[in-house]
């Protein structure tokens, strides 16, 4: 079974980014490109697209939206957003009524800005309790809403935006007097 993620993020416009250059790197990192298994004993979930060019798109929509230009690859006298997907997993539980879904993934973000550099892990999770599992059609939306969540806190993290934005090296302080 595969599933197709579609971020359908909403991303709240700003200027903070206010036309600073920012060059992204998206990796997946991910051990595994299968999710899981759609049931205790049925068949494995794949993904049907490069993830980490999905993510590549969404993540420069949003910092454009967000006042930022984005350049892909590494650029020198450039804040450098690397980001890596390390998880995106599917585990079915087995219960006596119900069955449980549980969606999880992460991502670590790396900001080597011009004044200084960040690092942070994000992560979100979902778990559903249903009788019968659910369809690809669901898994899609499922998996999605759990990615979405974690570029909402990716987006959200006020810290990691003013890194990137900070577009002028500090200047070096002078030598106190004596």
């Amino acid at each position: 079974m595969d599933a197709h993620v579609t971020p359908t993020t909403q991303f709240a416009e700003s200027n903070i980014g206010n036309g600073t250059t920012v060059a992204l790197v998206v990796l997946d990192e991910r051990p595994s490109k299968d999710l899981g298994m759609r049931a205790p004993a049925g068949a494995k979930i794949s993904m049907t697209q490069d993830f980490a060019a999905t993510m590549q798109e969404t993540v420069t929509d949003g910092l454009r939206a967000k006042g930022f230009v984005v350049k892909p690859g590494v650029v020198a006298d450039a804040a450098n957003l690397r980001l890596e997907i390390r998880s995106l997993d599917y585990d079915v539980e087995v219960g006596f009524w119900s069955g449980g879904v549980n969606i999880t993934t992460s991502m670590k973000a790396r900001a080597d800005g011009l004044t200084e550099e960040y690092e942070k892990f994000y992560r979100a999770a979902s778990e559903d309790r249903a009788v019968f599992y659910p369809d690809a059609k669901k898994n899609s939306e499922s998996i999605t809403a759990v990615v979405d969540d974690m570029l909402r806190q990716f987006f959200e993290d006020g810290k990691l935006l003013n890194v990137l934005a900070a577009d002028k090296p500090m200047a070096a302080m002078p030598p106190l007097g004596r």
